[in-house]
C-alpha cells in the first residue's frame, strides 16, 4: 500500500480543521491511497506535470470513458474514496471546501459532479459498434468499484445484512440509512443502489495471513483441519482471554505493527507463553468478530439481521460459528463467484428501470426479484449459539477496554 501521502493526509487533516471534520464532510479521514492526497503529491512533486493534466479520473470513471469515447463522471459511491466528496449532498456534488483546500484548479479537471450509481450515461461510441459489432443501442451506466459492485450481487438490503469478507484482509460493510463518519475508524461511502442512503466499511489489514501465521506460530506447518481442531480445543470465549494478535499495521485499531497483546477478563497483561497454541488461534478469530462488532457499532451500522459471509475464510466452520456467536445473528454464505462482476451486470439492469420509471428510480431489490428469486442463493452455516451469549458480551466489554490499551501503547 502506497505510504508516501502520508505528509499530505496530515495537512488535509490541519487544513481542514481535523480528522474528525474531514470524516464528517467526505465520510473518511485522510487515507494515504486516497485521491486528494495522491493529487496534492503530484501538484507538489511534479507541478508541470499537473499543469498539463486536462482530466483527473477515477480508474471506474476512465474504463467508461473509453467505451462512451468521451469523459465519462464518477458514480458518487467511487466518489466517496476521494477525500473530495461532500457525502450528504444531494444531488451529489464535490466538496467546494477539499477542491479549494487541494488546488483551485482542480475543479476545472474533474467532471462537473459526481451522478447516483443508477445513472445511464449516453450509448457506447461508434468505435465499439463499428468494430466490435456492439449495437447503437447499447447504454453506459455509470461505473463503480468492486465494493459497491458487491453490494449489489450480493442482494444485500439496507440495515438487514452485514457482508464480511474474509481475505488477505477482511472486510465489514453494510448498507446504511445513516452516515456516522468517525475519525478513528472506518469510512462511510454512498450507497451505489439508493438515493442519500450510505454503505459503511471496516477494513482490516489482518486478514488470512495473520490468521495463518497463528496457526503455524510455532514454526510447524499444519493444515487448516488443524487448526480447526486447535480452535475447538478451547471452549467458547477462551477462558476470558482477549488478544490482538496484529503482525502487520492496522488500520483498526491503527497500529504500527508487531502486536502481540494478550489480556485477561479483569484487563490484564497475560504473557504470551502462558497461553496454549489452541487458545492463541481462537484469540485470533475471536479478535477480529470482537472487532467487527465494535467498529461497525462505532460507525452506526445496526444490528445486523445476518451477516452474509464471503472470501476464503467463509470455509472455516469455526469462524464462521465465532461470528455467529459474537454477533448472535445467523452467518449465510453466498456460492455466488464474482460477486463484483454479477453486481455490475445487476447494475445496469436497475439503470434501465430507473430510467424507464416515472419518478427515476425503482427500489434495486424489486428490481432483481422480477427476474430472481433473491434468497435462493443464501446458504445458512451457522446460527448463534444463545448459550455463549452472555460469555461473548462480557469478553466483547473487555475488548473494547484492552483495545483502548493498545491504542495508549502505541501512542508511547
Amino acid at each position: 500500500m502506497d505510504a508516501s501521502t502520508a505528509n499530505y493526509c496530515a495537512a488535509l487533516e490541519a487544513a481542514a480543521g481535523g480528522a474528525a471534520n474531514l470524516a464528517s464532510e467526505t465520510g473518511s479521514k485522510a487515507f494515504r491511497r486516497f485521491t486528494a492526497s495522491q493529487i496534492w503529491k503530484i501538484m507538489d512533486r511534479d507541478p508541470a506535470a499537473f499543469a498539463e493534466t486536462e482530466r483527473v479520473s477515477l480508474i471506474s470513471a476512465f474504463v467508461v470513458s473509453v467505451f462512451l469515447q468521451n469523459y465519462a463522471p464518477e458514480d458518487s459511491s467511487d466518489a466517496s474514496g476521494t477525500n473530495l466528496i461532500d457525502l450528504r449532498s444531494d444531488p451529489p456534488q464535490w466538496s467546494t471546501k477539499m477542491l479549494a483546500i487541494v488546488s483551485p484548479k482542480l475543479r476545472e479537471k474533474l467532471c462537473a459532479a459526481p451522478v447516483d450509481s443508477f445513472v445511464l450515461l449516453g450509448n457506447i461510441g461508434e468505435y465499439f459498434q463499428r468494430r466490435y459489432g456492439f449495437s447503437s443501442s447499447c447504454r453506459l451506466v455509470a461505473g463503480a468499484g468492486d465494493n459497491p459492485c458487491s453490494a449489489a450481487g450480493m442482494l444485500m438490503r439496507e440495515n438487514v445484512d452485514l457482508c464480511v469478507s474474509l481475505g488477505t484482509s477482511d472486510t465489514a460493510f453494510m448498507l446504511s440509512s445513516t452516515a456516522t463518519p468517525r475519525a478513528d475508524v472506518g469510512s462511510v461511502y454512498r450507497n451505489p443502489l439508493k438515493r442519500l442512503s450510505y454503505m459503511p466499511m471496516v477494513v482490516y489489514t489482518n486478514g488470512s495471513l495473520t490468521r495463518e501465521s497463528a496457526r503455524d506460530y510455532d514454526g510447524k506447518a499444519r493444515s487448516w483441519n488443524e487448526f480447526e481442531d486447535l480452535v475447538n480445543s478451547v471452549p467458547k470465549g477462551n477462558n476470558g482471554i482477549v488478544g490482538f494478535y496484529l503482525p502487520r499495521p492496522e488500520i483498526a485499531p491503527e497500529t504500527n505493527g508487531d502486536v502481540n497483546r494478550y489480556f485477561d477478563e479483569s484487563g490484564k497483561s497475560v504473557e504470551e507463553s502462558d497461553l496454549s497454541l489452541g487458545s492463541r488461534c481462537r484469540a485470533a478469530l475471536e479478535m477480529r468478530a470482537l472487532a467487527i462488532r465494535y467498529h461497525t457499532t462505532c460507525l452506526g451500522m445496526s444490528k445486523p439481521v445476518r451477516i452474509v459471509a464471503t472470501g476464503g475464510g467463509s470455509s472455516s466452520p469455526s469462524m464462521i460459528q465465532v461470528l455467529a456467536d459474537v454477533l448472535q445473528c445467523p452467518v449465510y454464505v453466498s456460492p455466488t463467484v464474482n460477486s463484483a462482476s454479477l453486481g455490475a451486470a445487476y447494475r445496469a439492469f436497475h439503470a434501465v428501470q430507473c430510467e424507464a420509471a416515472e419518478e427515476g428510480f425503482v427500489d434495486f431489490s424489486a428490481s432483481i426479484s422480477s427476474k430472481k428469486d433473491i434468497e435462493s442463493d443464501r446458504v445458512l452455516e451457522a446460527s448463534p449459539d444463545s448459550r455463549s451469549k452472555a460469555t461473548y458480551d462480557s469478553l466483547y466489554s473487555n475488548y473494547i477496554r484492552c483495545e483502548r490499551l493498545v491504542l495508549e501503547d502505541q501512542l508511547g
